[in-house]
């Protein structure tokens, strides 16, 4: 962990399917939510070998601010809707 956003190494990552178009924002979620703890679970019984095993973020990742979240909440009626919508 540093002072700068998402600077800290990587020792565990999934990759996951894309969302269906109908499934709701709600739904991907809860997904996205179950695999991360499935996967911080998983990796964490190996966390004392992690000095050699972690990598360094190659490329720049994304950022969003609050500014972004609000123009995007804006065009959220409920949590249902599907991701297509």
């Amino acid at each position: 962990m540093g002072t700068e956003l998402d600077n800290g190494y990587i020792i565990a990552q999934e990759f996951i399917k894309d969302c269906d178009e109908n499934e709701t924002l709600s739904g991907s979620y809860y997904e996205l939510d179950r695999v991360a703890k499935f996967l911080f679970k998983r990796a964490f019984c190996y966390y004392e070998f992690c000095p050699p095993i972690k990598k360094i973020c190659l490329g720049k990742g994304s950022y969003h601010s609050l500014k972004d979240g609000a123009r995007i909440k804006a065009l959220i009626d409920t949590y249902d809707m599907s991701i297509a919508e």
